[in-house]
């Protein structure tokens, strides 16, 4: 039986700090961040925090990582390395693609650790705060194993996909997926309104079809009214779909459509809206100003190297 004794809990942004609340629940934790303003929020919330991974390692069993780049995770794993006085079962959580998630796992077993990727999908923030995620996991079976009591505690489902790398693997296919479904989306309410057709009818039509989809009703019942809040940053997805580019490279062509919502979401970022939610892809493709209704407290902003201050 898999003993948790601490957790540390590193990044905490949109989703980190709901996620790093609900395992606060059930297992003794430490969030750690380099803003202020993070950890207050965290703090609020009865959490204990640190700026320092060095210092929060002192007894932990277990690490999760939910940090928005490869190199900031890259980083936060050479100083576990570094500075851990017995053996840890790093998580990692956030999307950082295959590749990297494979070679660091490689590091923490060279070093006697383990180490696990588990993505999470299934509904943004809200989901987290809930506790209703699915995480996507890879690793071998024991480490999975000694992630379990930290992954059972924070998300409804726990797939286990194969070796180190596959829950990261399935995390950009989806994520790929649910972009193409939100560009032809946003293009087609767009569209709507460019030849005259009422935009709440059209999605009264659209979600109680065959076309309705959970991108239409999460994004795009608010979108409408220009609330752009479900927590989905731009510059996130833009980077996992950055990543999951290279699992096409061989594809001879297969991947026309992904590419294409890429570019669209490629195109917000060179318009400035890199820190919006992926729903304001409406108002963009409409050739409209965005209404912001998006209120974000500077400790909910994940989209940040680590060490960056909020914004």
């Amino acid at each position: 039986m898999t003993t948790v004794e601490t957790v540390v809990f590193v990044g905490l942004g949109v989703m980190g700090t709901p996620i790093a609340a609900m395992i606060h629940r059930h297992h003794p934790l430490v969030a750690v961040d380099l803003s202020p303003a993070a950890r207050e929020g965290a703090a609020r919330r009865g959490l204990s925090t640190s700026e320092s991974v060095e210092e929060a390692l002192t007894g932990a069993s277990h690490v999760c990582l939910m940090l928005p780049t490869v190199q900031a995770s890259n980083a936060v794993v050479r100083t576990l390395l570094e500075n851990a006085q017995q053996p840890l079962t790093v998580i990692e959580l956030g999307t950082v693609g295959p590749e990297a998630s494979q070679a660091n796992v490689r590091r923490l077993e060279e070093s006697g650790h383990q180490g696990v990727d588990a993505p999470v999908i299934g509904g943004g923030k809200a989901a987290a705060e809930e506790g209703r995620l699915t995480t996507l996991v890879g690793g071998r079976p024991d480490a999975v194993q000694h992630a379990g009591p930290v992954l059972r505690s924070m998300s409804q489902r726990q797939i286990h996909l194969g070796e180190a790398g596959a829950g990261q693997t399935m995390k950009l296919i989806h994520n790929s997926l649910l972009a193409s479904i939100a560009a032809a989306t946003a293009e087609a309410l767009a569209t709507c309104t460019r030849l005259g057709v009422d935009q709440r009818r059209a999605f009264e039509i659209l979600s109680s079809s065959s076309t309705n989809s959970f991108a239409l009703e999460w994004l795009f019942s608010r979108a409408l009214d220009g609330d752009y809040s479900s927590g989905a940053k731009v510059s996130i997805l833009a980077k996992d779909l950055e990543l999951a580019s290279a699992l096409w490279n061989n594809d001879d062509g297969a991947a026309r459509v992904n590419q294409a919502a890429t570019r669209q979401f490629l195109d917000l970022l060179d318009a400035g809206l890199g820190q919006e939610d992926i729903g304001i892809i409406l108002p963009h493709l409409e050739n409209r100003p965005a209404r912001h209704t998006r209120a974000e407290a500077p400790s909910n902003n994940n989209d940040r190297p680590l060490g960056a201050p909020s914004l």
